[in-house]
């Protein structure tokens, strides 16, 4: 009966020892679980944030290329708008000029009218 309870005994415990051994077992397997989810977590965590990273330098870079482009095509007009004043500038010169010539013609036409009309040369025209 010593012996069958010594037996008894020594199988519990190797039952305990087994159960120990085997939550031992399941506890490490859940640890690793666990950390392998935190990995996974904190790899996706960097993905997004490179690929957030990435989208706002594209955004910026898509940015300064709006803008860039804006103020090449306002350089643009300004250089079209500053031909177009020099263009103009010119036309009215050279219409000043016209007008210019014409007048000194019309003037000289008339002196020559006057010192045809002068008969004396005293600069008065009799009728």
């Amino acid at each position: 009966e010593r012996e069958r309870a010594r037996e008894e005994g020594q199988r519990l415990r190797e039952k305990e020892k087994e159960l120990k051994e085997a939550e031992e077992q399941r506890r490490r397997e859940d640890d690793e679980k666990r950390l392998k989810l935190i990995a996974e977590h904190r790899e996706k965590a960097v993905e997004t944030k490179l690929m957030l990273r990435e989208r706002s330098s594209e955004y910026q870079a898509r940015q300064i290329q709006e803008h860039k482009d804006k103020a090449d095509g306002q350089r643009a007009l300004r250089a079209i708008s500053m031909v177009s004043l020099q263009n103009n500038i010119l036309a009215i010169s050279e219409k000043n000029q016209r007008d210019d010539k014409e007048s000194y013609a019309r003037m000289a036409s008339m002196r020559k009218a006057f010192v045809a009309l002068d008969k004396n040369g005293d600069g008065v025209v009799t009728p």
